[in-house]
């Protein structure tokens, strides 16, 4: 007697029928639902590991802006650019940053006033992408960059703090806007070499150094080569990567192999 069984396999559900045969009859049927792997929301799909997820990356990113700003405070501090007693220290973050920004460019700062400058560039830092070749394809927000780049072209301003102090705050927000790390970086640079001029003792180049990696300091992304499989044919051996040129190459002649003209 010849049995033939029958299996429906869906996202959430798996659905059964047994069938004799011989006697062309159906001997039983049925389905089994389960709980789907995934969550639904306005016709998208997202793993139900997604929110914990991104939960937990920005708890990384949390513990390790405060890391970044603990080890710019302690330079600081050694180097007589901030206070350390809390009393002195409300009346260092009540420096306006964009007002010492501007003039570091030009004038002679305290050292206390460019310690608030790279406190306060510590806490924006701006955009800088771990890709070795940008893709993204959010024009609104290089298109928004564009526009940042233009007005300080137009304006003659050497720095983005000296175009943000331009701003009234009234009628246009400093902080809404988006930049990279460039534009830091580059007023980084500017304000330390202008200040280097009248503390030419003090900002030696093992402490520029350690400011420049106290603040820019970033990590690269992680190796995935442990998640390449092994080789079905030759278990000692990896497979190809997606991203290896050969694999690239097979895949286009696969396609290519696979067209048919009727």
């Amino acid at each position: 007697m010849a049995r033939i069984l029958g299996l429906d396999l869906g996202p959430n559900s798996i659905g059964w029928s047994l069938i004799d045969d011989n006697k062309e009859s159906i001997i039983g049927t049925g389905v089994r639902i389960f709980e789907e792997g995934i969550n639904r929301s306005g016709g998208k799909e997202e793993s139900k590991n997604a929110a914990r997820r991104d939960a937990r990356q920005s708890r990384r990113m949390n513990a390790r802006r405060k890391a970044r700003m603990r080890r710019l405070v302690y330079i600081l501090q050694d180097n007589d650019m901030m206070p350390t007693a809390d009393a002195d220290i409300e009346k260092f973050i009540n420096i306006d940053p964009y007002k010492v920004r501007d003039k570091g460019v030009t004038k002679k700062l305290t050292l206390h006033e460019m310690g608030r400058a790279l406190y306060h560039i510590n806490q924006r830092r701006g955009f800088k992408s771990n890709r070795k070749t940008d893709t993204s394809t959010d024009t609104a927000f290089f298109q928004a960059i564009d526009e940042t780049n233009q007005a300080m072209e137009e304006g003659g301003f050497k720095t983005l703090g000296q175009y943000l102090a331009s701003l009234n705050p009234h009628e246009s927000r400093r902080r809404n806007r988006y930049t990279t790390r460039s534009m830091y970086i580059n007023e980084f640079n500017t304000l330390i070499n202008k200040q280097t001029s009248y503390y030419s003792d003090h900002f030696t180049d093992e402490l520029r150094k350690d400011l420049y990696d106290a603040i820019f300091f970033q990590r690269k992304l992680k190796s995935q080569k442990h998640t390449v499989s092994h080789c079905t044919f030759e278990p000692k051996k990896k497979v190809t990567p997606k991203g290896s040129p050969i694999f690239q190459e097979f895949r286009i002649w696969q396609q290519i192999s696979n067209i048919r003209v009727s």
